[in-house]
């Protein structure tokens, strides 16, 4: 896999089966030192087509939660404007500030993100 910061092939520094979730996380590196982690849903681990849909959706919300902490980051507004916008909590947005999410230059990972969402499944009434 290359790095999504610059194109780089990468390599796996550390292996994780998430238990009860369905899923494997990598924790990946490129020769420039740029970190990330990508998800693995094995087929042979999901017993039928409602296990697939779940982790698909809890892939599809870890992504729509790295966009909101992006977006809350560079918010110049004061903090509890933008916790009762997104709904969550004054100490979550200064946490997400303080620790704000790595950026990424380009598109490229905009373009990975919108050919995962691509792929989901939508369901009714959202």
């Amino acid at each position: 896999m290359r790095c999504v910061v610059c194109g780089a092939e990468t390599t796996i520094t550390t292996t994780k089966p998430l238990p009860g979730r369905w899923r494997i996380e990598h924790q990946r590196v490129c020769f420039r030192g740029h970190k990330f982690r990508t998800a693995e849903v094995p087929v042979q681990m999901l017993a039928d087509r409602r296990e697939e849909l779940s982790a698909l959706r809890g892939v599809t919300a870890a992504i729509a939660r790295f966009h909101r902490d992006c977006s809350i980051a560079q918010d110049p507004r004061p903090a509890a404007e933008v916790a009762s916008e997104w709904g969550i909590s004054y100490a979550r947005v200064r946490q997400i500030r303080a620790n704000p999410p790595p950026t990424l230059e380009g598109d490229r990972f905009a373009k990975i993100v919108s050919a995962a969402l691509a792929a989901a499944p939508t369901q009714k009434g959202q």
